[in-house]
């Protein structure tokens, strides 16, 4: 092979455009996330670990920017031992948030606390619960003076818990509605003073009246996911439309409601052929622009050897579909969780199967005003802080791999040992994985260059 002086390869690697990159870092435990929270520019979500035997747990603050490229994190566990984190708050004010930890792991009593925390991550004070026959597991804040904690009996799944408390976490009232086995889904502030809790199958005010939710005509009972507020002054109300009848006519649903719960419009989309599902019931926003996105995953029922992909749907505040994005992986994914973005974007967060070590890691997604969504970014909360490309093992025998490309690219990697001659060039494609069983022992450095021009630079040690 000729080789490449040191000059030459300095001159090709500073002739590239030079961009930031993908943060991936794959978790050794499947992560179980919650909440997405967005306060200015920083984004803010919650994340736990499970160890096996579900024992013991770590749940973790993460605070980013809008691209993930700088990140700090919090240890949830470290401030109350044995619990796990259920629920972040809205931002109170501009510097404040709530997060809502519990201990899960047996019937009650329960250890309900709430952990004020400041945008910088620091714990300003703590709030102990007294109720202990209920898991409290969601909170909505109403403005900067009210805390609405919502919870049940989680083993015996029955009842339905409302406490009221002050900014300090202080017990305003609270009161259990005993009506049978009753699964929580969405809370939204309706004005007045009013909350409107979603249940699986129809809805209900905070002062107890029942709205039995409208169905799309010709698809039964519809299952709610969300309710986005609007600015125009409607809820849309989203959801997913089970199977009803042969053929499978499977989808998703938006009603656009009143306040008081009275049918605007509504739009169904569904399809023969496929089976999209809205996972962990926390989908969708709406954009600065006022059009609804509504992201999901989709299955196929009649082809299962296809893997699932994600699908953006963008429908305007008159339920006029404008446009549908799909995005592919070589991998299984879920939607967990979006927030509207104050540039005119989103943010998505979910779980992407962990090829490498197996389960799953989390994936997170910016999206722009233009319906452009920046390349896949997989993090891991153990290492927030590390370089933005690794590879392993390093040392290397035979073999290695590259982590923190998007599993959808194809890169060239240029092998330069310590005189600055090209050893070795490779082109890979996802997992990128390359053989190093040619190379004498020695140090080398790894020129990894994408096809969009991206170039970053690694060093490798051969045994």
């Amino acid at each position: 092979m000729k080789k490449l002086t040191l000059l030459t390869f300095f001159a090709l690697l500073s002739s590239m455009v030079l961009a930031q990159a993908e943060q991936i870092f794959h978790q050794a435990k499947d992560p179980d996330l919650t909440d997405l929270v967005l306060t200015g520019n920083k984004v803010f979500l919650t994340t736990m670990y499970l160890e096996p035997g579900l024992s013991p747990e770590e749940s973790y603050l993460i605070k980013g920017d809008l691209a993930m490229n700088s990140r700090d994190t919090l240890n949830l566990a470290g401030i109350s031992p044995g619990k796990r984190v259920l629920h972040i708050s809205e931002a109170i004010g501009d510097t404040l948030f709530s997060v809502l930890m519990s201990k899960v792991k047996n019937a009650p009593p329960y250890e309900n606390e709430l952990l004020f925390i400041d945008t910088t991550l620091q714990l300003r004070f703590r709030k102990l619960l007294t109720r202990k026959d209920v898991l409290v597991h969601t909170e909505k804040v109403v403005g900067d003076s009210l805390i609405y904690l919502f919870g049940s009996d989680v083993f015996a799944y029955k009842d339905l818990y409302i406490g009221k408390y002050n900014i300090q976490g202080d017990l305003i009232k609270d009161t259990i509605y005993q009506n049978g086995a009753w699964t929580l889904e969405e809370i939204t502030e309706v004005g007045n003073g009013k909350l409107l809790i979603s249940r699986v199958l129809d809805r209900m005010l905070l002062d107890g009246e029942t709205l039995q939710l409208d169905t799309i005509q010709g698809f039964g009972a519809n299952v709610v996911h969300k309710i986005l507020p609007h600015k125009n002054g409607s809820f849309y109300v989203t959801g997913w439309i089970p199977p009803t009848g042969w053929p499978m006519e499977i989808g998703i649903y938006v009603n656009k409601t009143d306040s008081a719960g009275n049918l605007i419009d509504s739009l169904a989309i569904t399809n023969f052929n496929g089976f999209d599902v809205q996972t962990y019931y926390e989908e969708g926003c709406v954009l600065q622009s006022g059009d609804l996105l509504l992201p999901f995953r989709w299955d196929s029922i009649y082809y299962p050897y296809e893997m699932p992909c994600l699908k953006f749907m963008f429908v305007d505040e008159n339920l006029q579909l404008k446009k549908t994005i799909t995005r592919f992986f070589k991998r299984n994914v879920w939607v967990v969780n979006s927030v509207a973005t104050y540039d005119g974007g989103a943010v998505i967060l979910g779980r992407i199967e962990d090829t490498i070590n197996g389960g799953y890691d989390t994936y997170y997604l910016h999206l722009d005003s233009l319906g452009n969504f920046s390349p896949l970014t997989i993090f891991d909360t153990d290492a927030p802080n590390q370089g933005q490309l690794s590879l392993y093992p390093n040392p290397a025998d035979d073999v290695i791999f590259i982590r923190g490309l998007d599993d959808q690219a194809t890169i060239d990697v240029f092998v330069t040992d310590i005189s600055g001659a090209v050893v070795a060039k490779k082109e890979l494609a996802y997992p990128f994985r390359m053989e190093t069983n040619d190379l004498v022992s020695g140090v080398y450095s790894l020129l990894v260059a994408d096809k969009r021009g991206n170039s970053f630079t690694l060093k490798m040690i051969k045994n």
